[in-house]
């Protein structure tokens, strides 16, 4: 009987694990005509590149983009959770360019996005 019980409570445990939808965090940025999606994972180191690199975009980009933060499923943003963390560029709702590699640096990073904008 005790075993029963705690067998049921394993069962219900891993069921439970296989209908939760994980969420990524999404920084947002907009403007007139580009978008750009940050897709990260909270307390990454992998993270901190992509951070920096949109942070130094803000300082030095004329063009107004306004800023937020959300959590979505994989599914809302189009990535797989292996596609994390990455710069998602789009331009009137298409997608013209996606940074992404947990070997990036903020250098790296911030220049393929410079490029992606101005072509």
């Amino acid at each position: 009987m005790k075993y029963s019980f705690l067998l049921s409570y394993i069962l219900v445990f891993i069921l439970a694990l296989q209908f939760t939808t994980p969420t990524v965090d999404v920084i947002y940025a907009s403007s007139n005509d580009y978008e750009i999606l940050l897709l990260a994972e909270e307390d990454k180191n992998t993270t901190k590149p992509f951070m920096t690199a949109l942070l130094e975009f803000k300082e030095k980009e004329t063009e107004n983009f306004s800023f937020s933060r959300k959590e979505m499923s994989p599914k809302e943003v189009t990535a797989s959770p292996k596609d994390i963390p990455s710069l998602i560029v789009k331009e009137d709702s298409k997608v013209i360019g996606e940074i992404s590699g947990k070997s990036l640096t903020k250098k790296e990073i911030f220049s393929q996005l410079t490029a992606t904008l101005n072509k």
